[in-house]
């Protein structure tokens, strides 16, 4: 509790994709702040839903997982087994 993370995303070398749903208590600004700290992260906003994106939006959910797992394995070689 009190720990403050956000200088550290910096140091993520991992391909990284910010799922938020627009209508999520949590603020947007909370994600867009992790988009512009976190190098190569891309951000998408699911315009639908709340915290629970996945139900809410399930088709697309997996439609955005199903374009970004390919090539985050693709850019980190599969197997590498390295985690940041």
């Amino acid at each position: 509790r009190g720990m403050d993370l956000r200088p550290r995303l910096g140091a993520i070398t991992v391909p990284t994709l910010i799922l938020h749903g627009r209508h999520d208590p949590v603020p947007l600004a909370a994600s867009l702040e992790l988009e512009r700290r976190t190098p190569g992260a891309r951000l998408v906003v699911f315009e639908d839903s709340g915290h629970a994106l996945y139900s809410e939006e399930t088709d697309r959910f997996v439609k955005e997982l199903d374009g970004f797992l390919p090539q985050a394995i693709g850019e980190r070689g599969a197997g590498s087994g390295e985690r940041t």
